[in-house]
């Protein structure tokens, strides 16, 4: 039986959602439901109409509706996000009527950052299994109704690892692990504090992030638009 429910206040498809390519560990299971990694807890989730998301937990807390309510993006106004889209491309109010009901999900800045900057050159399914095998051998495993999933891993773990370890483990390329490695290490010593960038104007949060190395312009605006609600255009999430 379900834990919870979400109740939908606008047009929200759960499917859509989830499959968006943002984030990549999602999975399909029986009956309809989807497994997700969610700040270190297993969460499964099922549309039962277009008015409840049914929710699963491996860890209940107080604030569990809260919390994914905001990773799922249902605390956004719609009908801003699309202007303010629009502004950045007139292509996008378009775009926004044609995929009603998917929404942005608010992914945490680290998976968000470590995820992006793994994508360029790969395609989705190799960018998702090398995703998926860094979570294994180094997330916490957590598990829910049988089924078993890993936590991202902290950057505290990947910053103990080598770039060795790395590459051989679950990144393929030198390259990227050593991107990945030097990441890792300041977000653990505190040189690059992440959840910190939510105060500092978009520039300036930008052109920290753009310091270190396999991180592009695209990126950065990824991950301050996706995981830390700033954007260059005024957009008001």
């Amino acid at each position: 039986m379900p834990q919870g429910h979400l109740a939908i206040e606008q047009p929200f498809d759960l499917a859509r959602t989830l499959t968006m390519g943002l984030v990549l560990r999602w999975r399909k299971e029986n009956g309809g439901w989807f497994s997700g990694v969610v700040e270190d807890t297993l969460v499964m989730l099922r549309q039962a109409s277009a008015n409840s998301v049914e929710f699963n937990a491996s860890e209940p807390r107080d604030l569990e509706e809260e919390l994914l309510r905001r990773y799922l993006g249902m605390d956004r106004n719609p009908t801003l996000l699309r202007e303010a889209l629009s502004r950045c491309d007139p292509r996008m109010a378009d775009l926004m009527v044609q995929h009603e009901g998917m929404h942005i999900l608010r992914p945490g800045p680290w998976e968000c950052l470590i995820t992006c900057v793994c994508t360029p050159g790969q395609r989705p399914h190799r960018l998702t299994s090398d995703i998926e095998r860094l979570c294994e051998h180094y997330g916490p495993r957590v598990s829910l109704d049988g089924i078993t999933r890993y936590s991202f891993p902290k950057a505290e773990r990947l910053a103990q690892l080598t770039i060795t370890d790395l590459s051989q483990v679950a990144l393929r390329m030198p390259r990227r692990a050593e991107y990945v490695h030097r990441l890792a290490e300041a977000v653990a010593n505190g040189d690059l504090q992440l959840e910190a960038l939510r105060t500092l104007p978009h520039a300036e949060a930008r052109e920290l992030l753009l310091q270190y190395g396999g991180v592009t312009p695209e990126i950065a605006d990824c991950v301050l638009l996706y995981s830390l609600d700033k954007c260059g255009y005024g957009m008001q999430t």
